[in-house]
């Protein structure tokens, strides 16, 4: 594990040898962002004055693709009370990203946070990046206020409600979005049917997209509330980033992951998979065929969605009570909003059937069956 203290000594990483260059060629020609790219970056960040850089996601690991971003976390001695960081944090991954290349995202942390959400929480995210992750720098911190508040959560509760906040997020555009867009409304009528079809599409990528996202984020939000696994055994299999619901659902336990499933099965795939429509909203050009949401399974996803997000509401509730943990007013705040959301998305699934008798949707490159006829309700 990166980071903590030993006899009131600040421990840091030894630098870690780099995993071989995947894409060591000229800019114009790469493959894919490289170990070689992500340490362009190092400079940039230690000028900042961040003490540590780590590498992490698919380019430490060496399963990079041409679509992987470069992922940074940079470590400063103190950011003081973090009203700085996000405009630091946008700058430095603009700057970064000029100097790799390539997209690149930086978190931006501070020893103090760093050694708390690494050993005082079992979900914390920054314990997900510290596993494998390539240390591109590394400096003792000078100067480090060790017992001040950290700016992010402190609790995997904490964690759990800014998940879940994230998907209530994710169903607000669903909702934006589901029964069509102004563009589609001018186009109805106008005579260019292909004009008609390409805006329907692009609308069910984006719902599907956003629908998928707020399945993950509510499943995540789980995990960070109910999870009893040590970290050690948990990010051996777990990668924070994932947008795989069927592996998300592996990590629940008892009856939750049981719940899940059945949530689930409707838009699984004959694989046991579920298509990832987070990343294919994002490179439509890269689906397959069958992979093309039609109105179908906007609905069906949608649907899980919903009650996704309602079970993610009731068992982060839940799990706050068992761990007698007072639940703060924007907590409070944040389940109200999660349930008024859930409300609101099965009330327009109700008043807007998708395959009601004599009921044609706009074309699509495909005919998937409705599969939302199959959900459970709970």
């Amino acid at each position: 594990m990166l980071g903590g203290m030993v006899d009131g000594t600040a421990v840091v990483p030894e630098l870690v040898t780099a995993a071989p260059d995947v894409a060591s060629t000229a800019p114009s020609t790469r493959a894919a962002p490289s170990v070689t790219d992500a340490k362009r970056a190092v400079a940039v960040l230690a000028n900042a004055g961040a003490g540590c850089v780590l590498l992490h996601g698919s380019v430490s690991r060496g399963v990079q693709t041409p679509g992987s971003d470069i992922d940074l976390i940079a470590i400063f001695d103190d950011l003081g009370d973090y009203s700085e960081r996000p405009a630091l944090a946008a700058r430095l991954r603009r700057e970064a990203g000029l100097a790799t290349g390539w997209h690149t995202d930086v978190l931006v942390t501070d020893w103090p946070e760093w050694r708390y959400r690494t050993t005082k929480m079992l979900t914390a995210f920054e314990r997900v990046f510290a596993d494998g992750a390539i240390t591109l720098l590394n400096r003792p911190p000078l100067s480090v206020t060790w017992d001040k508040p950290i700016g992010r959560a402190d609790m995997d509760i904490g964690e759990a409600m800014g998940t879940l906040r994230h998907a209530v997020a994710s169903l607000d555009v669903v909702e934006s979005l589901y029964c069509g867009t102004e563009e589609e409304k001018r186009l109805r009528g106008s005579g260019h049917p292909d004009n008609l079809r390409d805006a329907a599409e692009d609308r069910r990528w984006k719902v599907a997209g956003q629908a998928h996202d707020a399945i993950e984020h509510g499943l995540k939000s789980i995990i960070h509330a109910t999870s009893t696994t040590p970290s050690e055994a948990l990010y051996r299999d777990w990668d924070y980033k994932t947008h795989r619901l069927h592996h998300l659902v592996d990590l629940l336990e008892g009856s939750l992951r049981d719940s899940a499933a059945q949530l689930l099965e409707p838009v699984r795939q004959p694989s046991g998979s579920v298509t990832d429509y987070h990343t294919l909203s994002n490179y439509p050009d890269e689906a397959e065929e069958w992979q093309y949401p039609t109105e179908a399974t906007v609905e069906s996803f949608t649907r899980c969605a919903a009650q996704t997000l309602e079970l993610a509401t009731t068992a982060v509730e839940q799990a706050a009570h068992r761990q007698l943990i007072k639940l703060r007013p924007d907590w409070t705040r944040r389940l109200t909003q999660a349930r008024q959301c859930t409300t609101r998305i099965q009330d327009l699934l109700s008043a807007t059937p998708v395959h009601e008798p004599g009921k044609q949707e706009a074309p699509s490159h495909n005919n998937m069956p409705s599969a939302c006829e199959q959900l459970s309700r709970f």
